[in-house]
């Protein structure tokens, strides 16, 4: 799954390209190419995944980096320009919360906090203040670097996912996801692609 994240940057050049947003070069297709290869990479080889049957949930991830490309560019062209990025979080928060209420309520999943908090409300406590903190950041660098620079946070998730997935999970993998590790970093690092000249205004 991390490994899928890291191809978000590629993601979001190739949607800055299709919207006539920003203009390809050989070195970055050469990227995107060297990304694509290493998606096949994780989900082909027989001794990439541990079950073949882990195949069909490797292609959620790739969704997911499909929805977080085009939550760059949305963001990037439709911001409002007069409203704070704070302001914009909150809000977004708001709709989110708002969003998820009903499906809680109807699969019974809504959970109280209690008090004092147990384990599960202090992690749920921390992935919040995580949450609030990833999307401050997001925005804030949306506002001053652009998309396309900002969705290269993947590279942290990327290796923080598989050093995490090591120390406290005991993960091993093969050669092949070794080497799709590689070349998706290499594919990102020759992209690097410029600030998208036409943000919506959106300007702090």
């Amino acid at each position: 799954m991390a490994l899928a994240i890291a191809l978000v940057p590629i993601a979001t050049y190739a949607g800055a390209i299709w919207l006539k947003h920003d203009q390809p070069s050989l070195r970055r297709c050469i990227g995107l190419g060297m990304g694509a290869v290493a998606a096949l990479l994780v989900v082909l080889p027989e001794t990439s995944l541990p079950e073949r049957s882990d195949m069909v949930w490797m292609l959620l991830p790739f969704g997911v980096v499909l929805c977080y490309a085009a939550e760059h560019l949305y963001f990037a062209f439709k911001a409002p320009p007069n409203v704070p990025s704070e302001g914009l979080l909150l809000l977004m928060l708001i709709g989110a919360a708002l969003t998820l209420l009903p499906l809680t309520l109807v699969t019974s999943t809504f959970h109280v906090p209690t008090f004092p908090p147990n384990k599960t409300d202090l992690a749920l406590l921390g992935v919040a203040i995580v949450t609030v903190l990833d999307y401050f950041l997001f925005m804030f660098l949306m506002a001053r670097a652009g998309p396309v620079f900002t969705s290269q946070a993947a590279y942290v998730v990327t290796l923080a996912g598989v050093g995490w997935g090591m120390l406290l999970f005991g993960e091993s993998h093969s050669i092949w996801i070794w080497i799709a590790l590689i070349m998706a970093l290499l594919g990102v690092s020759l992209v690097q692609p410029k600030r998208l000249s036409s943000q919506a205004g959106f300007r702090r």
